[in-house]
């Protein structure tokens, strides 16, 4: 983090959070999350000259937004853009390129809705193509599952355990969020993550990842 001091996040948006938003579809709830950031700013669109999003499912055949998508979108040239999840790695790249002097504004967005039909099945996609077959999809409980047994049988059983806090540290965020899915549903222990639904030993039902649709900015 040195040198990043000059660097802000200076607004934040998150839109509605549910099971299931295929009806507005994911570029609808990146944009108004996008639009909400800058609100919360005090900003406007026409300051911003770098993006990084992720959005399912768009543009068809290249999800995620790059900068010619997004370019088209605003109706304004970016300087910069990626397409990757815009987590804690994204919002580091962005304070560089702000700092560097590269940029000014950085928006990180991410957009999520399952589409409306699935026009393939997903094994037939090339990124699953040897693993969704079984079920075993990049993203799903069987594939970590594989490693997280490797990593419980080099370490030993305090790693089920801190796989357990970290589990039960997630879900009371979202327990006390009115916004999220899981709001009043806690809150949640360690033994609780532990002791909830095997889905793929050793990972458990509270362990993995609550599939819902929203977005953020």
């Amino acid at each position: 983090m040195r040198g990043l001091e000059d660097a802000r996040i200076v607004g934040i948006y998150t839109t509605e959070q549910a099971r299931d938003l295929s009806s507005r579809g994911s570029f609808s709830l990146a944009l108004e999350a996008l639009n909400g950031a800058l609100d919360d700013a005090g900003m406007t669109k026409s300051e911003l000259d770098g993006i990084l999003s992720y959005v399912t499912y768009w543009p068809p055949g290249r999800p995620g937004g790059r900068a010619g998508d997004w370019a088209y979108q605003l109706k304004q040239d970016l300087k910069w853009s990626g397409s990757a999840m815009p987590g804690i790695g994204g919002i580091l790249e962005a304070a560089h390129l702000i700092t560097g002097g590269y940029l000014n504004t950085v928006a990180l967005v991410c957009g999520m809705a399952r589409p409306r039909d699935l026009i393939n099945a997903p094994w037939t996609e090339g990124y699953t193509e040897f693993t969704g077959w079984p079920g075993a999809f990049p993203v799903q409980p069987v594939q970590f599952s594989l490693v997280a047994q490797r990593y419980v049988h080099e370490v030993g059983p305090n790693a089920l355990r801190a796989m357990g806090e970290v589990g039960a540290t997630i879900r009371n965020y979202g327990h006390i969020n009115p916004d999220a899915v899981y709001f009043n549903r806690g809150p949640f222990t360690a033994e609780d993550v532990l002791n909830s639904r095997m889905i793929a030993s050793p990972l458990t039902l509270l362990m993995c990842s609550t599939v819902n649709d929203g977005g953020c900015a």
